[in-house]
């Protein structure tokens, strides 16, 4: 087999250990999403909203069978594991890089077009509530699909991010 070495990017987000909750998976930077938004296996089989990233993307496909797993074994703890090397891992190398190259001395600032559930910009600002506790952000949120929108409020609240978001 072959084996890929993570970015290094990726082995400087810190790795932690959250409380572990049915209701929600918890990703590697400590964002926590809605189960049932990527894992079609908590919505009887069926996707939410006109996307199949459970069957498309790996690392969402395996994060949802690790927490199905999570359950099961009566978990209270969970240590999220880094992304899979897939179609979405260079998002999340850039990402991770535009967090931590981000200036001390200015708030950061990320938009999302298409945000969906805010996908990319949670993940940014969870991520940078780890590295730089002190520091304030701003994220900027483009979606057309109600129930879209819906669900960045409950991603917002869920990970206490209001007030940070427009």
């Amino acid at each position: 087999g072959c084996a890929y070495r993570h970015h290094p990017v990726m082995l400087a987000v810190p790795a932690d250990v959250y409380a572990f909750d049915p209701k929600y998976i918890t990703e590697w930077n400590g964002l926590r999403v809605p189960a049932a938004y990527d894992c079609d296996i908590f919505n009887g089989g069926k996707h939410w909203g006109p996307f199949f990233y459970f069957y498309e993307v790996q690392t969402r496909w395996y994060a949802c069978w690790q927490h199905h797993a999570n359950i099961k074994s009566g978990n209270t703890l969970v240590q999220p594991q880094l992304p899979l090397v897939d179609d979405e891992y260079n998002e999340h190398t850039a990402l991770y890089q535009s967090v931590l190259r981000s200036r001390r001395d200015q708030t950061f600032v990320a938009a999302e077009f298409g945000a969906r559930w805010g996908t990319w910009g949670s993940r940014a600002a969870a991520l940078f509530r780890r590295v730089r506790q002190q520091q304030d952000f701003r994220l900027h949120f483009i979606e057309s699909a109600r129930v879209y929108c819906d669900a960045i409020h409950v991603v917002m609240e869920a990970n206490g991010m209001n007030g940070h978001y427009t």
